[in-house]
């Protein structure tokens, strides 16, 4: 296998698997974790918004839509393919702040406590 092949490979399970955050999971999660009001922690609104991305699949049985939280990369010293460098955001519709959560505590919830590998 080439470095390129490796990388490639490394990049979708990744990808992957921070593709299985639906928006109702991560919502779960932050009910659980942070409580049912998830709060501005710049102005305190409640008018949240949590990105979102979709995956269209069409083929000849048909197709299907799927949609899930969108990451964002972040720059540290971490292994390129660490969940350490990937972040989920809430953005404020009132004033744009945005706040972070890390992908992994989210990961590990889903995987450990819903069994969804």
């Amino acid at each position: 296998m080439t470095e390129q092949e490796r990388q490639k490979e490394l990049t979708q399970t990744l990808f992957a698997r921070l593709e299985k955050v639906t928006p109702e999971l991560f919502a779960e999660f932050l009910d659980e974790r942070v409580g049912k009001e998830i709060k501005c922690l710049n102005c305190g609104s409640l008018d949240i918004a949590i990105p979102q991305a979709q995956v269209i699949t069409v083929g000849p049985d048909g197709s299907s839509n799927e949609s899930y939280v969108s990451f964002i990369r972040i720059e540290s010293f971490e292994p390129r393919y660490s969940l350490l460098n990937y972040q989920y955001r809430l953005i404020c519709k009132n004033c744009g702040f945005t706040s972070h959560y890390a992908t992994y505590p989210v990961l590990n919830w889903i995987e450990k406590e819903k069994g969804i590998y």
